[in-house]
């Protein structure tokens, strides 16, 4: 209902913007507007009609949330909230990020064992993205601390030599 900073959704744990939602679970806590939409069409996924209630969130997430750079930072932001910081070691980062990929491998051979239905095709499509925003994410991740390990040695900021 309100407009103003950017808040954190406690159904999603997202940072949003904007107008937020009133969720129908209490008809009092404020929610994010994706949120409101996905408890919306949940109560037709219940009621028998169509895919289960995380399939209808997560497509709506992939959806509304279109800007590849905010959907990796939203992406970075769930994750923070599941594992906490991660810090790893090289190998770990390496192994984390295989399994990442290797997950959007798993989309891409779906879509092309489908036999390439449209419908089939765009489905693989929102999951496909959703994996590599979860590539992304992690990559991403594995740069920021790389970037506080070259600050913390040189004691300079990272990222802003004249290499390439």
């Amino acid at each position: 209902m309100k407009k103003d900073l950017p808040r954190i959704c406690p159904r999603c744990s997202l940072v949003y913007h904007g107008y937020s939602a009133l969720s129908g679970a209490d008809n009092k806590t404020e929610i994010c507007q994706t949120c409101g939409i996905t408890e919306s069409l949940e109560v037709a996924a219940l009621a028998g009609k169509g895919a289960s209630r995380e399939d209808i969130r997560k497509l709506l997430m992939d959806r509304l949330c279109s800007n590849p750079i905010e959907s990796i930072s939203a992406e970075q932001m769930r994750q923070l909230k599941k594992w906490g910081v991660q810090r790893h070691t090289w190998p770990q980062w390496m192994s984390v990020l295989a399994e990442e990929v290797g997950e959007a491998a798993q989309e891409v051979n779906k879509t092309f064992e489908s036999g390439h239905s449209t419908l089939l095709e765009s489905q693989h499509r929102v999951k496909l993205r959703r994996e590599l925003i979860q590539v992304a994410a992690v990559a991403v991740t594995w740069v920021e601390q790389l970037d506080e390990e070259t600050s913390k040695e040189n004691n300079s900021c990272p990222g802003k030599s004249d290499e390439h």
